[in-house]
């Protein structure tokens, strides 16, 4: 919904993002990575974490919407009895650049919702998203990656 409205906006910002990304190169999280978020749901389960109703085809799959350049694969499952999306991305460039943008566009959407931040966890080349701070923190705490909260102005 939201995302097909900005997905225009979007294209230009990443092209903005992605030139100051590799202008000031930098690695990303460490950690284990994944190939695709088939496997990186196989060791959510491995790690004790259920990641029930798991789908690697999302229903509006940001891929679609014009992340693509960025987002590798994209699937969902519900973990703690939340609905989570699980990423993996192309290189660590792609991952800082979809984090930033994440961040423009996520506090843009909570707003609307009258919240004013957002959870996420991020590994090596893999995020999970659209959870509660608690959800977020209990899956980096019993799985890896940290936890991470955007604060909107």
């Amino acid at each position: 919904m939201l995302n097909r409205l900005l997905a225009p906006a979007a294209g230009m910002l990443i092209v903005a993002i992605g030139s100051l990304s590799i202008a000031c190169g930098g690695g990303g999280p460490s950690g284990p990575s994944y190939p695709d978020v088939t496997a990186l749901a196989d060791a959510l389960g491995d790690a004790g974490i259920d990641c029930i109703d798991f789908t690697s085809e999302a229903e509006e799959s940001e891929i679609d919407l014009g992340f693509g350049n960025y987002i590798d694969t994209e699937g969902r499952c519900t973990i703690e009895g939340e609905d989570v999306t699980l990423y993996t991305f192309k290189d660590s460039g792609a991952q800082k650049n979809w984090t930033g943008l994440g961040a423009t566009f996520g506090c843009a959407f909570t707003s609307g919702f009258g919240l004013s931040s957002f959870p996420f966890i991020e590994g090596n080349l893999w995020a999970i998203t659209d959870m509660t701070e608690t959800t977020a923190d209990k899956i980096a705490e019993g799985f890896g990656g940290t936890s991470e909260v955007i604060e909107c102005d």
